[in-house]
């Protein structure tokens, strides 16, 4: 089984090959190419003057938009192992008639439809496990003050595999409930982009209730690289929200006090703001979350598509 597999599967196999070599590579090139004018701007960033925002947009300007390339890439891939390896896994065998004949052999239809997804499933998982490490490199290879995180949550770690396998269970699930291939690759195409906006979206951010940073000050501290969800607004000191009259009332009392002309020295405005009940708060997700939201929609995609290949095994089972 495994052989015929091979043999029936080839060209996926090396077409994968390829493209796994042509990521890596151009990837590899990049951070090499990169890796001297990251060393000025490590040098130079923070400062005094603007030799750190001349360095940054030197930076971005040779390489923006290969990285930006390469993000859009990276969202693409996953849907790949779905539209030709997963629609044309069973759909293929019916359209072409070839699965009365291996039903018919010494082995079971089930038997060969797991063998030929654990090889199948397996491999995607490998190749799309090393072009998630791959994707982290690069997003990792920009400017400490221009990179976030959350930014290319979609490009690495273990959800970049899950959304392949999802992608290719999803495939498979189509293909043995259509039985054509193009309408099975069509399937995938739309469910795949579906599932994926539906939870970066809309989902993600709700994983854990956001938490209310005070930025009162202008800045978010003690959160590290924070997933910033909306705009700031104004709330009490109990964390309930008021109507920017209320606050536009506080900032005018604390510019211009009643015992003078000249309002507060900057840094005591956030005291001023407290004093009269009030703050500046921004919903945020913080950066020490990011593991776990990882972990979350890596089990989303993972369990979604255990649950689509059981049913294309249910379907091969029932059909006669």
């Amino acid at each position: 089984m495994i052989w015929l597999t091979w043999r029936q599967h080839r060209l996926e196999a090396v077409g994968g090959a390829i493209l796994l070599i042509v990521v890596v590579g151009l990837v590899g090139g990049l951070i090499a190419t990169a890796q001297p004018l990251l060393e000025h701007i490590r040098q130079v960033c923070p400062s005094v003057d603007d030799s750190c925002g001349r360095a940054t947009m030197a930076f971005d300007n040779q390489f923006g938009l290969a990285q930006q390339v390469l993000y859009l890439a990276f969202l693409v891939m996953p849907v790949l192992s779905g539209l030709f390896i997963g629609a044309p896994l069973l759909a293929r065998e019916f359209e072409q008639g070839t699965d009365q004949l291996v039903w018919t052999q010494g082995i079971t239809r089930v038997r060969w439809l797991v063998i030929k997804l654990a090889v199948l499933g397996g491999a995607t998982v490998i190749v799309a496990g090393v072009l998630a490490i791959t994707g982290q490199m690069g997003s990792s290879s920009r400017p400490g003050i221009s990179y976030n995180q959350w930014f290319a949550f979609d490009n690495e770690g273990p959800e970049f595999a899950a959304y392949a396998l999802f992608s290719f269970a999803l495939g498979v699930a189509a293909g043995a409930a259509i039985g054509r291939s193009v309408p099975a690759m069509a399937v995938v195409l739309v469910g795949f982009v579906g599932a994926r906006a539906a939870i970066g979206l809309f989902a993600r951010r709700n994983f854990l209730p956001p938490v209310q940073a005070d930025v009162s000050n202008g800045l978010i501290q003690g959160h590290g690289q924070a997933w910033l969800l909306g705009s700031q607004y104004p709330v009490d000191l109990q964390g309930n929200v008021i109507g920017w009259a209320k606050f536009q009332q506080t900032v005018s009392a604390c510019i211009n006090p009643a015992d003078g002309p000249k309002g507060p020295p900057l840094a005591q405005i956030e005291s001023c703001w407290h004093e009269h009940g009030v703050k500046l708060v921004q919903s945020i997700q913080p950066a020490d979350r990011f593991p776990l939201f990882q972990g979350i929609e890596t089990m989303i995609f993972v369990i979604a598509a255990i649950a689509l290949l059981g049913f294309a095994v249910w379907l091969v089972r029932r059909r006669a």
